[in-house]
Order: structure tokens, then C-alpha cells, then sequence
């Protein structure tokens, strides 16, 4: 669970300097919002006990000189939560780019070209964000807690039992329901990640559905897993919905206890003092803060329980994905004008064997045509001789050296492979012709 919690928040704790700029900004809001109000309001009261308006009148305008010192304050330090945002983004970003694009070919195939681009870019997302939100709300949530207790504390021992009970009881009801909630919306993101994977699958393979006469059964498969992912996310949102109102109804009942007993106390003493109204007008304030507070957890707990599991996805991505084979270890490789040979090749795709016991030779400066229907094996040979995928058993020779046994990066200096659905890059034509080209004149 730590090591769990370890890697979660590890962009946080790799970003220093912006989280700790971020948990400065959020803690100079609440100074102004809840510290100081309630550290100024009970001595106010106190004053108006004593009959001292004068230095309670005085007590306020500090109070609000010191506001508007912290309101301004806080203006100029807002960008340091973004700038948290974005470092942490571009920690993920530099440590995991890298290594997401040297994963193992065949493992991007077997997957899916749209279910791994889904599985990257939520995953990624969810994490940054993730933990913006958490370092930006955890200073927050540990000074509403201690100022609950605070306050509650300048009244009777009951008030504090009460408090800390009502709190404990929705966050047990709170958990339950938001784990039901995860559990539901992990099976709808699933569901999700499906139908995006068929989509891009959809429209990669357009031509063939069309002239398979299959438009009808696609979109068939298409309403069936929409109606699958609405039927779970409509529990999930149900899950989420007594979950919220389980805290929702805390802080009111909280204002009205209160507020209850303070006025029985005061008829019974068969009169209401400034002090009295004073303290009402500072128990409703607190409560707006509580009610607050209890939003802004279940809200972070929300957000940590939502953007998990695309987390934990892409984390099992990364971890489980084989590694790209030798793209900078291996051999040098040394172009010398020989043949292309193929020895006895045996080579699996999924469960389907394509070539088996396969031997070629291609001399150097032929050029040759591979014929065949599809799924025989020709885009394989091609993937073969590139290195973008290796035989389970023989060898590809290519200039006489195995290409199991060269650096895939200093190979691709040597070859241009130009894809039967070839891909550009958004920008001119010149700019996708010398892309591989270490700069652009």
C-alpha cells in the first residue's frame, strides 16, 4: 500500500519546488477564509461580553486590513498552482514518453493501436491531474479539520463529541457507497475503452466492412456497448449520489444542533445578549465552512477513486509491456550492400501462425513483390526485416548480420519503410519528407 502510494504521488514529490509553491498558495486562501476569521471572531465576542465595542470595532478593521493583505497576496502568487500543474505534467511526460514509444511492437499490435493510445493518455492525464488536485486540497482539508476542532472547542466538550460522531457516521456511509461507485465506473471505462478501440478499428478497416456488407452489424456492436456503458455508469452516478448527500445533510444538521442548543441556553437565562447573537452569527459561519469542507473531501476522494483505476491501467501498461528488443544495445550495425535471407522463420501472431519453416533470399538491388491474401504473412515479412518485430525461431539476416543481434537504432540510419497505411505529422510537406533528418532547413 505505501509503495502504492509512493509511485501515485511520485510526479509531487519528483516536482519539489512547484508542489511546494502550490501548498504555499492554497494555504495563504485558507489563512484568509478560515484561519483568521475564526481566530479573530471569538475574541471579538469576547470583547462585546465585556462591553468593549470600541476595541471589538478595532479588532475588525485590522481583521479586514488583514484580508485585503492576503487577498492581494494571493493574487500574486495564483500562477504557482499552475505552474505545480504543468511541472508535474511535464515530469510524467519526460520520464514515460520515452519508454512508452520503445515498448514492443507486437505487444502494440496484439493490444490495439486505439485501446493503448486510450490506455496512455488517461493514464497520463489522470495522474498529473491527480496529484495537482491533491497537493492543492490537502492543505486545505488538514487546516479545516484542525479549525473544526478548534471551534468547537471554544464550547462545551458536547459540541466536540457531536462533531467528530456526525463526521465519522457520513464518512463511513460516504465510503461505502463511493467504493461501490469505483467499482461500477471501472467496468464502464472498460466498456469504454472497447468501443474506442473499435472505433479506431472502424475506420482503419472502413473498406472492408463496406464490402463485407457488415455496416449493420458494427453499428449493432456499437448501440449494444453503449447501452452497456450507460446501464453502468447510471449505477455508478446513483452510487455517487447517496454517497454526496450522506455528507450533504451532515452540515446542516450540524448548524441546526447547535444552533438549537445556544438558543435553549438563552431562554433559559430568559434573555439573548449580543454575545448570544454573535456566537449564532459565527456557528452559521463555521457551518458554511464545514459544509464546505465536507464537499471539497468527498470531492478529492472522488477524484482519487475516479482517476485511479485509469492510473493503475496505464501503470499496468507500462510494467507488463514488453520493451523494445536492442534499439540501443546490440551491435553497430554495417551496411556492406549484401543480400536479405530469411532462415527458417517460424513466427506466431497471437494464436495464429503466419510463417512457418519460412526461407528467402533477397539479393542486393533487386526489387521484388510479395503476393497474397490477406493474413499469408507479407506485412510480417516486411516487419521482420525492419526489426519492428523478431521470428520466434530462425533468422533474419540482413548485410549478413542477424537482426536480433544489431542496435535497431543504428539500423534505422540504413532503411526507409514506408507502411501500407502510411501516417503524416501535421505540418507542411517538407517537414513530414525530412522528419527523420536531425533538423529542418
Amino acid at each position: 500500500m505505501l509503495e502504492k502510494a509512493k509511485r501515485l504521488f511520485e510526479p509531487a514529490f519528483k516536482t519539489k519546488e512547484a508542489s511546494l509553491k502550490e501548498i504555499i498558495e492554497a494555504i495563504v486562501g485558507y489563512v484568509n477564509i478560515d484561519i483568521l476569521p475564526i481566530l479573530v471572531v471569538p475574541y471579538v465576542i469576547k470583547l462585546i461580553n465585556e462591553k468593549n465595542f470600541h476595541l471589538a470595532i478595532l479588532v475588525c478593521f485590522i481583521a479586514f486590513i488583514g484580508h485585503t493583505i492576503l487577498w492581494l497576496l494571493n493574487y500574486l502568487i495564483r500562477p504557482w498552482d499552475y505552474e505545480a500543474k504543468y511541472a508535474m505534467n511535464a515530469y510524467i511526460e519526460g520520464k514515460y514518453r520515452k519508454q512508452i514509444l520503445l515498448k514492443d511492437h507486437k505487444a502494440f499490435d496484439v493490444i490495439g493501436t486505439g485501446k493503448v493510445q486510450s490506455i496512455i493518455q488517461k493514464g497520463m492525464d489522470n495522474w498529473s491531474e491527480l496529484n495537482w488536485q491533491v497537493v492543492y486540497q490537502i492543505p486545505k482539508l488538514i487546516i479545516g479539520v484542525g479549525t473544526g476542532i478548534y471551534v468547537m472547542k471554544q464550547f462545551e466538550i458536547s459540541y466536540l463529541i457531536a462533531f467528530v460522531f456526525l463526521m465519522l457516521c457520513s464518512y463511513i456511509v460516504y465510503g461505502r457507497y463511493k467504493f461501490l461507485r469505483k467499482k461500477a465506473q471501472e467496468i464502464a471505462n472498460d466498456v469504454d475503452d472497447i468501443i474506442n478501440a473499435n472505433s479506431v478499428r472502424s475506420v482503419m478497416s472502413r473498406q472492408e466492412i463496406v464490402f463485407s456488407g457488415k455496416i449493420d452489424s458494427e453499428i449493432k456492436t456499437f448501440l449494444k456497448l453503449n447501452e452497456e456503458s450507460k446501464n453502468h455508469t447510471l449505477k455508478s452516478d446513483r452510487y455517487d449520489y447517496i454517497a454526496n448527500v450522506s455528507l450533504e445533510i451532515t452540515g446542516p444538521i450540524i448548524s441546526f444542533i447547535f444552533v438549537g442548543v445556544i438558543l435553549y441556553q438563552s431562554s433559559l437565562m430568559g434573555t439573548v445578549s449580543a454575545a448570544d447573537i454573535a456566537s449564532l452569527v459565527f456557528l452559521m459561519y463555521f457551518a458554511s465552512r464545514f459544509i464546505s469542507l465536507m464537499y471539497m473531501t468527498s470531492w478529492m476522494i472522488s477524484q482519487i477513486l475516479d482517476r485511479l483505476p485509469k492510473i493503475e491501467k496505464f501503470w499496468n501498461f507500462l510494467d507488463n509491456t514488453p520493451a523494445l528488443v536492442n534499439y540501443e544495445q546490440g551491435n553497430v550495425f554495417v551496411q556492406t550492400k549484401e543480400s536479405i535471407v530469411f532462415d527458417k522463420v517460424n513466427f506466431t501472431y497471437g494464436e495464429k501462425k503466419i510463417l512457418e519453416n519460412f526461407s528467402l533470399m533477397i539479393p542486393h538491388g533487386k526489387k521484388i513483390a510479395l503476393v497474397g491474401k490477406s493474413g499469408s504473412g507479407k506485412t510480417t515479412i516486411a516487419k521482420l526485416i525492419t526489426g519492428y518485430m523478431y521470428p520466434d525461431s530462425g533468422s533474419v539476416l540482413v548485410d549478413g548480420q542477424d537482426t536480433k543481434g544489431v542496435s535497431l537504432k543504428s539500423y534505422y540510419k540504413h532503411i526507409g519503410y514506408l507502411t501500407q497505411e502510411p501516417m503524416i505529422f501535421d505540418g507542411t510537406v517538407k517537414e513530414n519528407l525530412l522528419y527523420s533528418f536531425d533538423q529542418v532547413e
